[in-house]
């Protein structure tokens, strides 16, 4: 007896109904939030504060020299922090951190290197660990994905004092040279994504390129590294949405080197930080979307590497 096919059409049952109407209630939630952000960081104090003007267009009668993007300005100009020294004994002497105002630009300079530099740092090593653990097996690699394994599931709690302790100790705390060890490391969801994905890629491009002559570090840098571009590329950008936003890591280990999230995070704390050019809610949102826009213009121009599929291709078993 043939079977004859049959269109499925698509049923929507009660379930993908509710799930879609959850999904379209919080996306319209998070543009609605974003919109009404940006216009607030539009307006005048006084339009904001004093009229009550808190979901109408700017009203250009009210302080008109502060409309529009004026408020992008001032936080350019006048968005700075009072940062406190910071002063600690460790094995190599004492280490001490002036009492200095940063301003705009000094906090740039601090989000590119945390965010940008080490973001890739922290991925590069992770597709490394991963790469090693997949195709050097070994009792020693097994070790390494079984810990990773473990410290996700099990809870670590009252770490972090022992590891400022340590930092101290090394001379490494509230420094440059400790942000670059904090974020050297492996583990987690990203390290086990790069193990994955080595562990399904073919030896046949490491076993050819070992029959020309290529050391183990050439096979790495000129053929590994090609062939995971896109995962690695994938992963830097996740890293580096995450530490752009992160004001809590700099606020423990680094409170001398402040980021742009940091001063957004003082500047929405009261009778903290900033001037008093900073202290309206217009100017506070203002701030906000100097840190939101850039993400949602990355995103928008990379989502095919976050969202899309991975592949390597090329070799026909």
């Amino acid at each position: 007896m043939k079977k004859t096919k049959k269109n499925k059409a698509k049923k929507i049952t009660p379930l993908k109904a509710i799930v879609f109407t959850v999904l379209v209630v919080y996306s319209i939630s998070i543009i609605f939030m974003l919109c009404w952000g940006f216009l607030t960081s539009l307006k005048s104090t006084i339009d904001f504060t004093d009229f009550k003007n808190h979901f109408g267009l700017p009203d250009s009668k009210y302080s008109s020299d502060e409309m529009l993007f004026a408020n992008y300005g001032y936080i350019w100009q006048n968005f700075q922090l009072n940062v406190n020294g910071n002063s600690y004994y460790s094995l190599f002497g004492e280490h001490t951190v002036p009492t200095y105002r940063a301003n705009f630009l000094t906090m740039l300079i601090n989000t590119a290197y945390y965010a940008g530099l080490l973001a890739f740092v922290q991925a590069l090593v992770c597709m490394t660990m991963g790469y090693m653990t997949a195709k050097y097996k070994n009792k020693f690699a097994a070790v390494i994905v079984g810990t990773v394994y473990a410290l996700m599931a099990l809870p670590i709690v009252g770490s972090q004092p022992a590891e400022i302790s340590l930092l101290m100790d090394l001379g490494v705390y509230n420094t440059y040279a400790g942000m670059f060890i904090h974020k050297f490391n492996y583990g987690g969801i990203y390290f086990l994504v790069f193990n994955a994905f080595f562990t399904a890629m073919s030896d046949t491009y490491i076993e050819a390129a070992e029959i020309d002559g290529a050391s183990q570090f050439r096979v790495y840098t000129s053929i590994i590294i090609p062939l995971a571009a896109k995962m690695l590329v994938m992963v830097y950008l996740l890293y580096f949405i995450t530490a752009w936003n992160d004001y809590n890591t700099v606020l423990v280990y680094y409170p001398s080197f402040p980021t742009l999230s940091y001063g957004v995070w003082r500047m929405a704390q009261s009778n903290m930080g900033g001037d008093s050019d900073t202290q309206g809610v217009p100017q506070k949102f203002a701030g906000t979307m100097v840190l939101t826009i850039p993400l949602l213009v990355l995103f928008f121009s990379f989502r095919n590497y976050i969202m899309g599929n991975v592949s390597t291709g090329g070799v026909k078993e």
